[in-house]
């Protein structure tokens, strides 16, 4: 019976050990692939995405184009038709701010499913 009341904690505390070394194992492949934990991954996206928006909303393409790099945005988007995404973002942001003045902004988009 006492080796019983051992075994228990004993058992718990092997699982603690396993799970706290599997995480540490996929932070440190994380790591060597040079991929960040989601908060740091997101922070920098976030960031970058700032820039991104800033290049579109100024007309830089070759700035745009070295955030972009490596991405099948930047396989489709050239400095021959990069204006056009200018022009679509500027379309996107007018098409924002009149769906607010109809009321049809929210947390569903321009809220259309609510006519479904």
């Amino acid at each position: 019976m006492k080796q019983i009341k051992y075994l228990v904690p004993l058992t718990l505390l092997a699982l603690m050990i396993i799970a706290g070394t599997t995480v540490y194992a996929h932070h440190a492949e994380f790591a060597k692939k040079g991929l960040a934990p989601a908060t740091e991954q997101r922070e920098v996206w976030q960031a970058k995405s700032q820039d991104i928006k800033q290049a579109v909303e100024t007309n830089d393409y070759d700035t745009w184009a070295s955030l972009m790099a490596g991405t099948k945005v930047a396989e489709k988007i050239n400095a021959d038709n990069f204006a056009q995404l200018v022009k679509m973002h500027q379309l996107m942001a007018e098409a924002r701010q009149i769906g607010e003045q109809l009321g049809l902004s929210g947390p569903d988009g321009m809220g259309l499913s609510r006519f479904h």
